[in-house]
């Protein structure tokens, strides 16, 4: 499923597109430091290619699946996904390029405003999680931005060991607003 223009235009000029390999690939060659060491440290590889190939061949097991533009023609700055884990849980990761930075605010608003109530609404979703790597400060902020509130730490789940913060999403917290 893909949230298209028309669903929500936050202001600072947010457009989603739905899969485009060559944009997943633009993206996962261009992320930001933090996200490459969040990314690759809960996977056996620290490849580019091998990450837009992973997210190629779950392409048909996404929820929800955008590449970001800061401007309909523009350059993809960011991969956003929800991914189901166990019936009625799924696991929501974006990673982006520095140019995110021109699109965070609008991402938020996205997100908060109707990524999260169309997810609740709209599928049998209960429960959206993310895990962030322990001391990527912007990514931390930007998920409690986005409405996640924090689960505690998960210990040493990386391949080196690095510590990651679950943060989460309830329907019946959304509800309850």
């Amino acid at each position: 499923m893909i949230l298209s223009r028309s669903d929500a235009i936050p202001p600072g000029g947010l457009f989603c597109d739905g899969f485009n390999m060559s944009s997943v690939i633009e993206v996962c060659r261009n992320m930001r430091e933090w996200d490459r060491r969040e990314i690759f440290a809960l996977r056996e590889y620290d490849s580019a290619m091998d990450l837009a190939m992973e997210i190629y061949a779950l392409r048909r097991q996404f929820t929800l699946f955008n590449i970001l533009r800061t401007h309909e023609a523009g350059p993809a700055v960011a991969v956003f996904g929800v991914v189901p884990r166990h019936p009625g849980v799924a696991t929501v990761g974006l990673f982006a390029t520095p140019e995110f930075s021109r699109i965070a605010a609008a991402t938020v608003f996205w997100i908060r405003e109707h990524v999260r109530w169309h997810l609740f609404r709209n599928t049998d979703l209960h429960r959206l999680e993310c895990k962030v790597l322990c001391g990527h400060r912007s990514a931390e902020r930007f998920v409690r931005y986005c409405g996640a509130r924090s689960e505690g730490i998960r210990a040493a789940i990386g391949r080196n060991r690095e510590d990651y913060q679950e943060f989460v999403w309830l329907r019946s917290e959304l509800e309850a607003i």
